[in-house]
């Protein structure tokens, strides 16, 4: 489960609301920025705060790491904005936090037709640039470690995406071992999709 290693994939990263995928998704986009360029997009917060989760967890913000908020929501003119910024500054791995807000959706649920344009813009992306991207999704169900079943409002979703993980900040609860108190960088993380089609269940630290 090596999430740092580029790979051209297309990466899904789901979880429930408030369970940390914007706090993961950062410090992972700012560590795979040691050694590539990343761009991360966000249709939330505004760039001084996610730099914000960055130190928070006790790491230093690489000079690789591009954080972009202006980005507009999902059309032809912000799908080949992303394309040319890609282009023209030779990023190799792309962040989209999250896809529920870049299609600007309030719900968990979706209408099949045109999510399946957005994955497989996502899709089109990685294959003619040679990138990665990875892009987070609320799911309904809080038993987040379960199978599939979370991400089944589009077949492209699941047949397009190389890997799906689920994750969980597991910032403040108790390791259950060894008594000590996880920090904000710790996250129960399920791999339910890759090329191996083997789950793996894995507590990490970014």
């Amino acid at each position: 489960m090596d999430l740092l290693t580029h790979k051209k994939y297309l990466i899904a990263i789901g979880g429930t609301k408030n369970t940390g995928k914007t706090q993961f998704s950062i410090q992972l986009a700012n560590k795979i920025s040691e050694r590539e360029k990343v761009l991360y997009l966000n249709w939330v917060d505004y760039a001084e705060k996610l730099h914000k989760h960055i130190v928070n967890s006790q790491q230093k913000i690489n000079k690789n790491l591009t954080i972009n908020t202006n980005i507009n929501y999902f059309d032809v003119g912000s799908f080949l904005h992303i394309i040319d910024l890609i282009e023209s500054y030779d990023y190799t791995t792309v962040f989209i936090d999250d896809i529920n807000h870049y299609i600007q959706s309030n719900s968990d649920y979706f209408d099949s037709i045109f999510e399946e344009q957005v994955i497989n813009a996502f899709r089109y992306i990685v294959d003619k640039l040679s990138v990665r991207v990875f892009f987070t999704i609320n799911i309904p169900s809080l038993n987040y470690i379960t199978n599939l079943d979370n991400f089944t409002w589009s077949r492209s979703l699941v047949n397009e995406c190389d890997e799906i993980y689920t994750i969980k900040s597991l910032n403040s609860e108790e390791n259950q071992e060894t008594g000590e108190i996880y920090g904000n960088n710790t996250f129960d993380i399920f791999r339910l999709k890759d090329k191996t089609c083997e789950e793996k269940h894995k507590i990490i630290t970014l």
